[in-house]
């Protein structure tokens, strides 16, 4: 059986550290402000970005990586031998699927395994962690594949949108719901559902948000997967030690949450502030 090897894209929101502890492989989306142009986690932090949007009074776009990008991350583990698995961002929500489909079939290879995540953020870096996991066990990538097609429908994404004007400036939020939803401090709270967004509820404020997704956590904590779950954010760190300290409360151990901060890309389209928490369901 031929050695495997593990890739997503940026959307990941795994940390550099864990990327490399896992020997997962990522392919960079760019973010975009006019003609200037960046990887996402490479040239540009979310740090940064922020300063960005501060200086220049916009937000970036961002984008899928091109078809090279992808061709040349894959052509030489393919040449070596190896058997190749990926899932990053859903279909649903970027283009940048189906440029790794493409190349997949210019490549002309059976051994390479590209599955649709239905997801986002660390939706999908529970995903990729499952998947090396499997790798370790010396499962083949079309086994991987297998048995994270029915995986992935199981994960349970939500977050809590801190401020509109994200949305706003990026096209999902009108200027009168912005201008009501921050006076009345509306947080949306929104779920990955079949591989597309949804607000599932509207808090007032933030601390309700947290408490809220913290709740969804405590009704079906008999049907979780503890071996696993990620508080992720955007600049929100008190929020998110809150967040652990009560998941720990409700028995997970904390060696078992992970806390990431999300990279450019999802920050370009979350804002500040933003908090999510992210499981499997048994």
């Amino acid at each position: 059986m031929n050695k495997v090897v593990i890739f997503s894209d940026s959307t990941c929101d795994l940390s550099n550290e864990i990327c490399q502890k896992y020997d997962i492989k990522v392919v960079r989306l760019y973010v975009t402000f006019e003609q200037d142009v960046y990887k996402d986690g490479s040239d540009i932090t979310p740090s940064l970005l922020f300063d960005e949007v501060k200086k220049r009074k916009m937000l970036p776009k961002s984008s899928c990586p091109t078809f090279k990008d992808v061709y040349d991350a894959f052509k030489p583990y393919i040449d070596e031998g190896y058997d190749i698995f990926y899932t990053g961002i859903g279909a649903g929500f970027s283009g940048t699927f189906n440029i790794f489909n493409q190349v997949k079939e210019e490549l002309g290879e059976e051994r390479i395994y590209v599955m649709d995540s239905k997801n986002l953020s660390s939706g999908i870096g529970y995903l990729v962690l499952e998947a090396c996991k499997l790798r370790d066990e010396g499962k083949s990538a079309k086994e991987i594949y297998d048995i994270l097609i029915i995986d992935r429908e199981k994960i349970r994404t939500q977050f809590v949108i801190d401020t509109l004007e994200y949305l706003h400036k990026g096209g999902r939020c009108s200027g009168m719901a912005r201008v009501v939803g921050t006076i009345l401090r509306i947080k949306p709270n929104i779920k990955v559902v079949d591989g597309q967004m949804v607000v599932a509820r509207k808090f007032r404020g933030m601390k309700q948000g947290v408490k809220g997704q913290l709740e969804d956590v405590m009704n079906g904590i008999y049907n979780i997967d503890k071996d696993l779950i990620f508080v992720t954010h955007c600049f929100a760190s008190d929020e998110a030690q809150e967040m652990i300290e009560e998941l720990i409360n409700l028995g997970f151990k904390k060696e078992n949450i992970l806390e990431q901060t999300a990279g450019c890309v999802i920050s370009t389209h979350c804002g500040k502030g933003t908090i999510g928490i992210i499981y499997k369901e048994k």
